[in-house]
């Protein structure tokens, strides 16, 4: 028995704001939680899932402008209808690209390139070509394609 025994029941109360908080936390953690744990099969369904690593293909290869003179290429565009443009950066030396497609969707090819005859007050001096071949369909793991400008 304590000498003060006003002082245990004060103690309990100054501590029961306290619990109430943590509880109430604890609440809301176990609310959040379970929406989360329900909503999971609806959100999985709703997401395309890619199952292997033959869904894309490493696509590399060269860039020529072909007879056009006085510029280098920028950008290697791939477009088509159901994903958008994907593209590729070509290298310093204005001729090598690469990066992974999605296999078997046929992509129409166009160059971006810099045309440096042009004075840089009057245009940027950007230009595009469609590629040839201007279409192209990359199959298995690996696709070499080389593509210039007509």
């Amino acid at each position: 028995m304590s000498l003060f025994p006003g002082n245990m029941e004060r103690r309990k109360l100054l501590h029961l704001p306290y619990a109430m908080a943590l509880a109430a936390t604890a609440l809301i953690f176990l609310v959040i939680g379970l929406g989360i744990g329900l909503a999971q099969p609806y959100v999985s369904q709703s997401v395309s899932k890619v199952t292997g690593p033959s869904q894309f293909t490493w696509t590399y290869g060269t860039v020529s402008l072909g007879p056009r003179t006085g510029g280098y290429s920028i950008y290697l565009y791939f477009y088509t209808v159901g994903i958008g443009t994907l593209s590729s950066g070509i290298s310093v030396n204005g001729q090598v690209y690469q990066l992974f497609l999605p296999t078997g969707i046929s992509f129409s090819v166009s160059i971006i390139w810099q045309n440096t005859t042009v004075s840089s007050f009057s245009s940027s001096g950007l230009r595009s070509c469609n590629a040839q071949p201007y279409i192209f369909t990359p199959q298995g793991p690996y696709a070499e394609q080389n593509f210039s400008c007509p």
